[in-house]
């Protein structure tokens, strides 16, 4: 993701999928709803990554305190990692 003019890699938690269905529109759904909030761009988007991992591995969903349980998750996450991409050179 880019943040900030910086392309960053974050890392999902590793869990075992149940059922992938929603699990985009919860990381769009969570990731906008914390940046209305006083977060930045990549700490949006890594609510986001926790809450889609947690609708992923759910028996049901959502818990019964979401924003609990990614506050919880959050620490756990590595990263995020600066890439360091080059592309192809621009012809002149």
């Amino acid at each position: 993701m880019l943040d900030g003019g910086e392309l960053v890699f974050q890392r999902p938690p590793v869990v075992r999928p149940r059922d992938v269905t929603g699990a985009g529109d919860t990381l769009a759904a969570v990731a906008f709803a914390a940046s209305l909030g006083d977060t930045t761009f990549l700490e949006s988007a890594r609510r986001g990554i926790v809450a889609a991992s947690f609708r992923i591995c759910a028996a049901s969903f959502p818990p019964d305190d979401l924003a609990a349980e990614i506050e919880r998750m959050l620490p756990l996450l590595t990263g995020p990692t600066p890439q360091n991409l080059t592309g192809p050179t621009p012809r002149t």
